[in-house]
């Protein structure tokens, strides 16, 4: 009953993470991973060695989960001054800045 909100909200069972881990490296190819919904496997994508500078220039930070926005800047080198609580909060106000406008 809860388990789509856990879900949403970022709680799985060790069972829903080894699925998710066994579907990304067996059935999910990384353009399709980067596009899911499923927050753990836009961050094996994001983290996979298979994805190029390129592709990760192309991805908007903003657009994903914090924690794969987060995982992105540091891919790109991006985030040397800022620890993923600061990186969130940050963000968190920049969107609520934008929504008030």
């Amino acid at each position: 009953m809860y388990r789509k909100q856990l879900t949403a909200y970022g709680e799985r069972s060790r069972q829903q993470v080894y699925e998710t881990l066994w579907d990304f490296v067996h059935n999910t190819p990384v353009n399709e991973a980067l596009a899911s919904d499923d927050m753990l496997m836009q961050a094996l994508a994001i983290v996979d060695a298979r994805v190029g500078k390129r592709r990760l220039a192309q991805l908007d930070p903003e657009e994903l989960h914090p924690l794969c926005g987060y995982l992105l800047l540091l891919r790109r080198g991006q985030t040397a001054s800022l620890s993923p609580s600061q990186y969130a909060h940050a963000r968190h106000t920049s969107v609520a800045a934008t929504q008030a406008v």
